[in-house]
């Protein structure tokens, strides 16, 4: 079995999430947009295809596997960029909020 055929069980769960990333998904934009910029993960994309397409997997022979292969990566360039945006957004909007109030006081 390939490493990317999952059992039916874990189609559409999240696999690899903490508890609270599943709790509030944004705190994983603001991982990896802390580490990586849309350039880079566009530039990481394009590296993935091209050493797909140098292989010598069988199954990227045929044309319809590296259509869809292209196809997968724009969508993911696509979700990246979406990803983005409600990262700018939730920064914009966390420093807008008032600062916690400290129940010591």
């Amino acid at each position: 079995m390939k490493y990317n055929q999952y059992s039916p069980s874990l189609v559409d769960k999240p696999i690899r999430l903490l508890d609270e990333e599943i709790e509030n998904p944004l705190l994983v934009f603001h991982e990896v947009f802390e580490f990586y910029d849309l350039n880079h993960i566009r530039v990481q994309l394009g590296d993935w295809l091209e050493l797909a397409f140098s292989s010598e997997d069988e199954d990227l022979k045929d044309p319809i596997p590296r259509v869809n292969l292209i196809q997968f990566a724009l969508h993911m360039e696509a979700t990246a960029e979406a990803a983005f945006l409600l990262y700018q957004q939730d920064r914009e909007r966390m420093k807008r909020m008032p600062p916690p109030v400290s129940l010591e006081e």
